[in-house]
């Protein structure tokens, strides 16, 4: 994924099919996300009216529409996400640190257009559970291919854990909410693009001596889901954290200690005026 810090954007960009089809990744910070300034909630863009202090404020946004058709889901929508800030002395976001709490972790939220079939994974009130994880699945394959520089990244349900759905209320909707476990290679390993801006360069001395490049591990995903009338589109909000065990034989399990806060932020989302 690229980034845009004001003027200046970098843009990563790896081929991902054999009819040589080019995807550009764009990590854009966009100013104005936030509470302080809220973006007309009548649009495709959420308001996020709470961030974590241990998360950058601002959102990147993503068109998902050319990501989400490689894996045969031919819907319009966006990616709005954030990353976990960088602690001293690290330069780099959390997230690519074995020792956080926040290694591997995201939060954000997909919004996906009605179309002429209708709303997505939504057909006579009830939810396709798989639809919905298709769509972090097909996001976490393009990341690992475009980020980390895997050709071949290996991303699939995790069948032996049981997948929970339940209804709830969310942005005083009536929605659902799903739990499950991802299988994913790490981001982080021996093909890190390098010379990238400060919260996305990667150091390999930051990881080499805890996990092995591109390792596999667990990813406990947590996912909302609701349908906005006004705005004719359906809302997925996620976060997850990671599950793993490094060279030293010690086991990293992070949601417990991270999901009150990524649960307050799911909380404080809304696409209503």
């Amino acid at each position: 994924m690229g980034i845009s810090l004001g003027t200046t954007s970098l843009y990563v960009m790896k081929r991902v099919n054999i009819l040589s089809f080019l995807i550009a990744i764009s990590l854009l910070f966009i100013v104005g996300c936030s509470k302080d300034n809220p973006i007309n909630a009548g649009t495709s863009a959420p308001i996020f009216n709470y961030i974590s202090p241990n998360w950058i404020s601002q959102y990147n946004k993503m068109d998902m529409h050319n990501i989400w058709l490689i894996d045969g889901i031919d819907r319009e929508g966006y990616n709005y996400y954030f990353l976990p800030k960088a602690v001293s002395p690290n330069t780099c976001s959390e997230r690519f640190n074995p020792n956080s709490n926040y290694f591997q972790s995201w939060f954000g939220m997909y919004t996906l257009s009605d179309n002429s079939k209708g709303t997505y994974a939504i057909q006579n009130t009830e939810l396709n559970t798989m639809d919905i994880i298709k769509l972090g699945i097909s996001d976490q394959k393009a990341w690992l291919n475009s980020f980390a520089g895997l050709d071949t990244p290996t991303v699939y349900l995790d069948t032996t854990e049981k997948i929970s759905v339940e209804k709830i209320v969310i942005d005083n909707t009536n929605g659902w909410k799903i739990s499950g476990r991802i299988i994913s290679n790490a981001d982080v390993g021996e093909n890190n693009a390098q010379n990238l801006q400060d919260i996305i360069n990667v150091n390999k001395s930051l990881w080499e001596d805890i996990i092995d490049s591109y390792q596999q591990i667990g990813l406990d995903i947590y996912i909302y889901v609701w349908y906005s009338s006004e705005n004719k589109e359906l809302n997925v909000a996620y976060y997850n954290g990671v599950d793993f065990i490094d060279k030293n034989l010690i086991k990293h399990k992070t949601i417990d200690s991270i999901a009150t806060e990524l649960q307050k932020m799911v909380n404080n989302i809304t696409v209503q005026e």
